[in-house]
């Protein structure tokens, strides 16, 4: 069974662990995404149409709960290799770390922590299936052309980052 973090909103010190089953609504989780870069384009997963929470839609390259034993970086790069087979180590993930801070997500407090992850042009994602289906490279241009003929093609999580990104003056592409 595995435990992730509860944070109180107010400090982020930890008040609590729990397993994701356990996790309420209110419950400030400890949630880590990383963005694979590949020349000027980023890669947007498939999640299964299985997934509880946004079925079948694009979401940020790769993410999750961290687990109470890890790092973020650890969980990242964790997530990174589960999800797409692409081992990134934490120290290079933790250099490329993006940006730190509480996101809501559909009523969710999310403490979120944000990783860019270089991908060399022979990395091509392998997904299992399970709870990744797929995938797409995609310039600026060409998220920009999709998100315009349907918003809905991917995850609420995946607008408010980039624009949490953005309020920092981060630029992915």
């Amino acid at each position: 069974m595995e435990y992730t973090h509860v944070y109180d909103p107010d400090t982020l010190v930890v008040i609590g662990t729990k397993t994701r089953d356990q996790l309420s609504i209110g419950d400030v989780r400890a949630l880590v995404y990383v963005f694979l870069r590949r020349g000027d384009q980023l890669y947007f997963q498939r999640r299964s149409p299985n997934k509880e929470l946004w079925p079948g839609i694009l979401d940020i390259s790769a993410g999750g709960l961290a687990r109470v034993e890890e790092s973020f970086s650890e969980a990242a790069s964790r997530e990174l290799k589960e999800e797409l087979g692409i081992l990134i180590t934490p120290d290079r993930l933790e250099a490329q770390k993006l940006w730190t801070g509480i996101i809501i997500c559909d009523d969710r407090p999310c403490y979120c922590h944000f990783y860019l992850g270089e991908a060399g042009e022979a990395d091509e994602p392998v997904v299992d299936g399970v709870e990744v289906t797929g995938g797409i490279w995609l310039t600026l241009s060409e998220f920009e052309t999709t998100q315009r003929q349907n918003r809905d093609a991917f995850t609420k999580m995946v607008y408010l980052a980039l624009e949490r990104l953005d309020g920092a003056s981060i630029r992915l592409w």
